[in-house]
């Protein structure tokens, strides 16, 4: 059985009307078949032409007015000789009518018509079947009329080449399946065709065929991973590289996102990255993509929180170069910076880490307490390759500012000598360039009358050398070394201006009071406090404080410990470092984006003087290539209405999203 959409083995016949074959006389009766009165049969012969959903049916129905029984005898005699032969192997049909003897004149007084629904040549799912008699054979009236179906002598074949061509689509199709590639056939035509092979029993060979291209497409694959194991080796070495991308990114997010990880964050980066190059060094011998995609790794999850891994970077270095550190040899500390140095790399936010670097820096050269010179200028020449002569310009400044002021201090002491001036205190003074050094908050003080002098004294001799300078005083970041007299013995006090203000007070008097050491110091109340606090509650008690308590409050008494005791003959006693608030680290940062803004506003001005005329998004554009650090579109907005207002650009009148260069 074939779909309808199959072509025919053979193209049918044109239909033909059926007629009948006898018409009676008297016109009493009519005989006629349709399709909707069917001949009846017994069960066993109905099952096997309905399990055939395209044969067609022999209809058989006669009417007789002369005689009713006589017509009934003759119907179940022409139901007796109609039969189907092998009704299982059925695929057509050949009706035929046979003639037999009769009395004439039975069959003068009856005429029977025979008519076959569906036309000679009738054609059902691709199958042209053999025009039968649509009617008798021999009209002649007293001739009995005999039906007989019979099946085809041959069963109906394919068209020629039919198969072969079906197997070419079929494999087109298999191959494109295969290769990615687009069916230029349509599925309803293979699916039709598939079945038309099926139906002639040709499944197994199309079967077979199937399974051999696909065994031979399977083998064309390993063969050719054989032939070229590169190719294997390329695909298994892109999952590996993937997959080391997304744990080091996964792995290293959890470190820099989880803000209570801030004190270990970046010893846990290095101890990570030394993991990732260990892995990278044994199981891949270096190879070039796995170590940019490492990079890439590191920079995509280290700066998804901006700023803070550059501001922790920053305090990493200081604890490491300021002196006490847990470094044991110069190697080891130079090996520590070359790691700090790649992690350094990969953040966007440099010029944080130079606002967080810088200050630090500040503190160790001024109060002593950097661990190695070497070492900080080791730290400062990497900085310098890695980022330009630009980035550590002010950082460089600092260290020149260091040296000259140990020049200028030789040349003072030349002076005091050849001057002759009398004084038992030995001055000590730092020149700072104040474009280099952070910005500290000036804080007037009262000195004793001998500072005060030689405080003179020095000015006179600096400007007298460098004309059109300003000298400003930064009592907060000056130390002395006191000599002192206990019933112990001599001590040597290395402590802070402010300390030594304190204590020299206690050369005049007993005991004092809170408000009473304000008033003649002029500290500021809360740097007052800490100060107290280090020299009568610390380790080193040089004051005894009433009543004692670990906290400065008002109405608090000091007086001098005559008792004091020490092993060490000079004793350095720290000043109680104020933590570094929330507000400090706003400022510090809000210092930086005020940098910022002037860089983005001279980076708008140079691009536009050059281009005169520029659209917005190729502004936009450029600016973003130039900048070292990343800009929110609206903060660049913003600075371009800035350089509008201040007339360094203008909107063009006729495109508004235009910007012209106003020389």
């Amino acid at each position: 059985m074939f779909p309808t959409g199959l072509p025919s083995p053979s193209p049918p016949p044109p239909a033909q009307e059926p007629r009948p074959a006898a018409s009676d006389v008297h016109n009493d009766s009519n005989v006629s078949l349709t399709a909707s009165k069917k001949r009846k049969i017994n069960s066993s012969e109905k099952e096997d032409i309905d399990s055939i959903s395209s044969s067609p049916k022999a209809i058989c129905n006669s009417s007789s007015t002369t005689s009713s029984s006589s017509s009934s005898q003759q119907q179940q005699h022409i139901q007796k000789k109609l039969r189907f032969e092998d009704p299982l192997d059925l695929i057509g049909l050949d009706v035929k009518m046979a003639e037999e003897s009769c009395n004439p004149a039975e069959s003068c007084s009856k005429a029977r018509n025979v008519f076959l629904p569906g036309g000679v040549g009738h054609h059902a799912n691709g199958l042209t079947k053999s025009a039968g008699s649509a009617t008798f054979s021999n009209s002649k009236p007293g001739a009995a009329k005999k039906l007989v179906i019979k099946n085809f002598k041959e069963k109906p074949k394919l068209p020629e080449n039919y198969t072969n061509e079906t197997w070419q689509k079929l494999k087109e199709a298999v191959e494109a399946i295969q290769n990615s590639t687009s069916i230029r056939y349509n599925l309803e035509e293979l699916y039709q065709a598939v079945e038309n092979l099926c139906s002639h029993k040709i499944s197994a060979k199309l079967y077979k065929q199937l399974r051999v291209v696909c065994e031979d497409h399977i083998k064309a694959q390993i063969d050719q991973f054989r032939e070229y194991p590169f190719l294997c080796y390329k695909f298994i070495f892109c999952v590996l590289l993937s997959f080391l991308f997304v744990v080091s990114q996964a792995f290293g997010s959890t470190i820099v996102i989880n803000p209570e990880k801030d004190k270990t964050m970046v010893q846990e980066l290095l101890d990570f990255k030394d993991k990732v190059d260990y892995i990278i060094d044994v199981c891949f011998m270096k190879n070039e993509k796995f170590v940019n995609g490492m990079k890439e790794a590191f920079e995509t999850f280290i700066n998804k929180r901006p700023n803070k891994p550059a501001e922790l970077i920053a305090k990493y270095v200081d604890s490491k170069l300021r002196a006490g550190n847990k470094e044991a040899t110069d190697e080891e500390l130079e090996k520590m910076l070359d790691k700090i140095m790649i992690i350094f790399r990969f953040i966007y936010g440099k010029d944080v880490f130079e606002a967080f670097y810088k200050k630090d820096l500040a503190k160790r050269l001024l109060v002593g307490k950097s661990a190695s010179v070497d070492a900080e200028k080791s730290m400062l020449s990497k900085l310098k390759h890695e980022c330009g002569a630009a980035f550590t310009s002010k950082l460089e400044g600092m260290f020149k500012d260091m040296e000259l002021s140990k020049d200028i201090m030789v040349q003072f002491k030349q002076h005091m000598q050849c001057q002759n001036i009398p004084g038992n205190i030995e001055l000590t003074v730092n020149i700072l360039t104040m474009g280099y050094w952070p910005t500290y908050a000036p804080m007037e003080v009262h000195l004793p009358p001998e500072m005060v002098r030689l405080q003179e004294i020095f000015k006179t001799f600096y400007l007298g050398k460098h004309s059109g300078r300003k000298l400003q005083w930064q009592s907060t970041l000056g130390h002395c070394v006191l000599k002192a007299e206990f019933k112990e013995g001599k001590k040597e006090l290395q402590v802070s201006l402010f300390q030594t203000l304190v204590l020299l007070m206690f050369n005049e008097g007993e005991e004092f009071s809170l408000e009473d050491i304000k008033l003649a110091t002029g500290i500021e109340d809360g740097e007052l406090r800490r100060t107290l606090q280090s020299l009568a509650c610390g380790k080193a008690r040089v004051l005894t404080k009433i009543p004692k308590s670990k906290d400065v409050e008002d109405g608090d008494k000091f007086s001098c410990n005559d008792d004091f005791k020490h092993k060490l003959f000079r004793i350095k006693i720290n000043q109680i470092q104020m933590k570094e608030t929330v507000e400090e680290q706003a400022s510090t940062t809000e210092r930086v984006f005020q940098d910022r803004q002037y860089q983005i506003d001279a980076a708008i001005v140079r691009i536009m003087k050059m281009r005169k005329t520029l659209s917005h998004n190729l502004l936009v554009s450029e600016v973003y290539n130039q900048l070292k650090f990343p800009v929110k579109p609206a903060d660049l907005k913003k600075r371009i209405e800035s350089l509008i207002d201040r007339d360094y650009m203008e909107r063009d009148k006729d495109n508004p999203n235009q910007y012209n260069y106003v020389a």
